[in-house]
């Protein structure tokens, strides 16, 4: 009979011993969890501020920009999605166009950034060299060109004043228009269709001293 006791006592205080080594255990992995995101958020800012980043965001694998269609006009939609997210100083932010006829009408356009004007920070800006080859291709109804490039660079000059495209470090916005001849005559001196994407942020790193 007292070796029973003893042994249903023995058992109580086993199972108050697993009961707080559990609760220990539990704080102990929450610990180390919180100082884990702590530690993760720090990293993220770092990377941020110095500029280390190119292209890829710290928080994932996955390019950040996803192709999102801005409003018709006349039939023809933009898009425009971006490399990533932050970039440094000393790189050219890259971004790939993109352009769909969903109307009735046929159209010619540029497959190259010429075929664009680019607005920055509520800026419209042109490509200023106009040296570079012309890719001229059909757009009939149904049609969809995608990932035409457009670098962020010097070559792109404001409309008034004609002053070079400057990126300072910090956060900026981008979106661009994409341009569409009609192939009809019927209305000659009729001016390009200006389809236009939605905007995309993105961010500049701080230069290094």
């Amino acid at each position: 009979m007292i070796e029973m006791v003893h042994r249903r006592s023995w058992v109580s205080v086993m199972r108050r011993l697993d009961h707080r080594v559990g609760i220990e255990l539990g704080r102990t992995i929450s610990g180390r969890l919180q100082k884990w995101k702590v530690i993760r958020s720090f990293v993220f800012v770092c990377c941020a501020s110095i500029g280390w980043i190119n292209g890829i965001g710290c928080a994932g694998g996955s390019p950040p920009h996803a192709k999102k269609w801005g409003s018709p006009t006349d039939g023809v939609q933009a898009a425009l999605r971006g490399d990533g997210y932050f970039w440094n100083s000393k790189s050219t932010p890259r971004f790939y166009a993109s352009i769909r006829n969903s109307g009735n009408n046929s159209f010619w356009i540029l497959e190259n950034q010429i075929g664009c004007e680019v607005e920055l920070d509520g800026h419209w800006y042109v490509w200023g060299n106009r040296e570079i080859g012309l890719y001229i291709a059909p757009l009939p109804p149904g049609r969809e060109h995608d990932d035409t490039p457009i670098e962020l660079a010097d070559t792109w000059h404001l409309l008034k004043p004609d002053e070079p495209m400057r990126l300072a470090p910090g956060k900026h916005s981008v979106r661009i228009a994409y341009l569409a001849d009609t192939l009809s005559r019927v209305e000659p001196g009729r001016p390009p269709v200006k389809a236009v994407s939605t905007v995309v942020d993105f961010i500049i790193g701080a230069r290094s001293r």
